[in-house]
């Protein structure tokens, strides 16, 4: 992804840091993973240290640092799908 997308993406936040996890959820969107490169963007356009952002996008699993796949296998072994029959 390059910068200019990254910045477009930010500008349409109005380059607030209150906004950091929308701007990650929309370069995601587009993106199917968080490059590097457009976190260390965000971290410079927002002027929010690069290991917070690095900490934000590994807490939530809604994110992914790695590239990721078109399609996404999930299985499940609680006791709910084990009911079920899954």
């Amino acid at each position: 992804m390059d910068n200019d997308r990254v910045d477009h993406i930010i500008d349409k936040h109005q380059c607030e840091p209150s906004s950091l996890i929308q701007v990650l959820l929309e370069i995601q969107s587009e993106n199917k993973w968080l490059p590097k490169e457009a976190l260390e963007r965000v971290s410079e356009r927002l002027q929010v240290p690069f290991t917070r952002i690095q900490h934000i996008a590994t807490f939530y699993k809604a994110f992914s640092l790695v590239p990721k796949g078109r399609h996404g296998i999930h299985i499940c072994m609680g006791t709910a799908c084990h009911v079920r029959g899954a």
